[in-house]
């Protein structure tokens, strides 16, 4: 799975067909959190989460498949559960799960073939073998296509705008009630009700992100999109879906993020609770969920 969009990578009904095969959970591209970050936090929240999708997991392993960081502890762990059955790499697309097998093939196997990896979805598209030393293999499955992701329904070339590659550099800002932040065209963050208070965006640093009056964002956004506010490009706002408005309660007393699949997600830094509402792409997952950081 992915941490910068983890309930986005979530595969729902997993625990169906795993049914009571162990569960390693490989947690990709950890080297995208600021490196200020509790590993033991981060995995701890990872087995709540997992635990809320019903999804029983024999250990979490975070890494980098990108960066060689936690990788002898992928290694290490497969070897412990596998026991001498075949192993199963499932995902998502753009989880980074090619990577992590061409990782495996390396280690693994005399295998010549490497796996294409892309930034484009849906790149690997058959089933690959990985032969083991005992007969057993490794069996990489194409990815799982989530059209809830905002990576899904941006253009190409916007793409490497949106999915970081570097570790995120958080923008914190200063609201008041009735102001709102655009990040490019794509998604509007209303703050409607609620105490002054600070919100952390953990976006891609290629997402330039304004704020304005609530009472001109429509204003703004007709006037603006595809040029100031970009991505996307202005030939390609016909063919994002319209924005759909979701309304958010935080509770006071609570730390919560709001997630938006593909994009990143915003951290509301106040006990004191808001009334909140996030314009995203129609069909792309927005939620609230306990903060990560």
């Amino acid at each position: 799975m992915d941490i910068f969009d983890f309930e986005g990578s979530m595969i729902s009904g997993l625990a169906r067909f795993v049914g009571t095969n162990p569960v390693l959970l490989v947690v990709n591209k950890i080297d995208l959190l600021p490196k200020v970050t509790n590993s033991n936090k981060i995995i701890n929240w990872v087995q709540r989460r997992a635990k809320e999708e019903n999804l029983k997991v024999v250990d979490i392993v975070l890494c980098s498949a990108k960066k060689n960081i936690g990788f002898d502890r992928v290694i290490t762990a497969v070897q412990e559960y596998r026991g001498n059955m075949d192993v199963y790499v499932v995902g998502a697309t753009n989880v980074g799960k090619s990577t992590l097998i061409n990782r495996l093939i390396s280690d693994y196997s005399d295998l010549e073939a490497e796996l294409t990896t892309s930034q484009y979805p849906g790149t690997t598209l058959d089933i690959v073998k990985i032969p083991l030393d005992d007969g057993r293999f490794i069996i990489d499955t194409p990815g799982i296509v989530h059209p809830h992701r905002l990576t899904e329904v941006v253009k190409k070339r916007d793409l490497t705008r949106i999915m970081p590659d570097k570790p995120l550099k958080p923008m914190v800002f200063q609201l008041n009630e009735a102001q709102t932040l655009f990040f490019g065209a794509l998604v509007r963050f209303d703050f409607i009700k609620g105490d002054h208070q600070s919100f952390t965006c953990y976006t891609s640093n290629a997402i330039q992100i304004h704020r304005t009056k609530l009472e001109r964002a429509d204003e703004l956004y007709e006037g603006h999109k595809g040029e100031m506010l970009t991505p996307p490009h202005k030939d390609d706002l016909e063919d994002l879906p319209k924005l759909v408005k979701h309304p958010l309660h935080i509770p006071k007393g609570k730390q919560m993020d709001v997630l938006i699949s593909g994009l990143g997600w915003i951290k509301v830094n106040s006990l004191a609770g808001a009334q909140l509402a996030v314009h995203a792409p129609k069909g792309i997952k927005v939620i609230t969920r306990e903060s990560l950081i």
